[in-house]
Parts: structure tokens; C-alpha cells; sequence
């Protein structure tokens, strides 16, 4: 008997089937994220209420950043906002520790950036997000989970599969990108807030 092998993915399929996903995803809408805050830090709550632009988010309040980071709690938020000087640590630091802990996509504030943001400048964000997770999202379901971890070529597998999701997150951005006006950008963030504000 003879049985044919399927062809190997190339990195054109791999784009081709990534690119036909999100389109179909992005004309179904967007990807919504749960809307909540995780605020790091000791500012007071009231101040987030009073915030029109974020009265429909729930906050999440600790006072220690690595209890956060131990626990995996950051892994729920899309949306983390934190003070400058947080234990001694500068925003920046906080921002890169969190990025490498991280394996989704988030918005990291600096609190009192994110409270003075105006409503259109925050909208967009969301429909940046949005569309950032989808793109994650995507390139992990389309080159799959790696099914052999166990054999010596795995490290050099790894490395290129991290090398492709990096190829096809920026292709996919571009395409996003090329593809739409500023205006639709907006247009959309706008309507997709106000129909999860239902």
C-alpha cells in the first residue's frame, strides 16, 4: 500500500489560513474581553466610578504587584492600570515584568493616564486590544499546539515555531492595518462598546 504524506505547511499557507480566519472573525465582530481593571496600587476606588469612560468596568484592587504576578491573576485582565512608584518599582519596570509574564495580550496603564483619557482615545485602545487578542488568538489556533516536547530537536522546533507566531502577528497587524481608515477603526470601537454597554 501506498500512502500519501499531506504537503508541509509553508509559512504562505500558514498566512493565507491565518489571514482567511480573521477575516471571518472580524466580520463577525470583534472579540470582546471581560470588562474589568486590575488597578495595582493604593489610589482610591471612587476615582475609577466617577470616570465616565470606564463606569462599565469592574475594579480589581491590590496593593502588591508580585502577589499578583505569583498567583496568576494577572491572566484574567486585558486591562491593568498601576501607580508610578508601586514598592519601590517605576511604572516601566512593573510594565516590562508583567510583559514577560504575560502570555495574552493587555493594556498597561499608568493610573492617572488612564483616568484622564478622553472617551474616543480609550475606545480606540479597546478596538486595538480587540483585535490584538483576536490576531493571538488566531496564530495559536492555526500552528497548533506542538504534540512532541520529549525529542533533542524540540528547543530548535520551539525556536522556530516562536519565530513564525512572531512572522504571522506582524502580517496579520498589517493587514489589519492596510485594510482599514481611521474613521472605520473608531466607527467600530464606538459601536462595539455601545452594544456590550446593553
Amino acid at each position: 500500500m501506498v500512502y500519501s504524506t499531506p504537503p508541509t505547511p509553508t509559512v504562505e499557507s500558514y498566512k493565507q489560513q491565518a489571514l482567511e480566519d480573521l477575516n471571518a472573525d472580524l466580520s463577525l465582530g470583534i472579540l470582546a474581553f471581560p470588562r474589568k481593571i486590575l488597578v495595582l496600587g493604593n489610589k482610591d476606588i471612587r476615582v475609577f466610578q466617577e470616570a465616565s469612560h470606564l463606569v462599565d468596568f469592574e475594579i480589581y484592587q491590590y496593593d502588591n504587584p508580585h502577589f499578583v504576578l505569583r498567583s496568576g491573576l494577572h491572566q484574567e485582565f486585558s486591562l491593568i492600570a498601576a501607580c508610578d512608584d508601586l514598592f519601590q518599582s517605576s511604572f516601566w519596570d512593573l510594565k516590562s515584568l508583567f510583559e514577560r509574564k504575560t502570555k495574552n495580550p493587555f493594556l498597561f496603564f499608568k493610573i492617572d493616564d488612564l483616568l484622564e483619557m478622553e472617551n474616543s482615545e480609550f475606545e480606540s485602545n479597546l478596538l486595538n486590544l480587540s483585535v490584538e487578542i483576536k490576531i493571538h488568538q488566531i496564530v495559536k489556533d492555526t500552528l497548533g499546539e506542538d504534540e512532541i516536547t520529549s525529542d533533542s530537536s524540540y528547543q530548535s522546533r520551539s525556536n522556530d515555531k516562536n519565530v513564525l507566531e512572531g512572522e504571522l502577528q506582524h502580517f496579520l497587524r498589517g493587514s489589519v492595518s492596510e485594510n482599514r481608515k481611521p474613521e472605520e477603526t473608531l466607527d467600530q470601537a464606538i459601536k462595539i462598546i455601545r452594544s456590550q454597554s446593553r
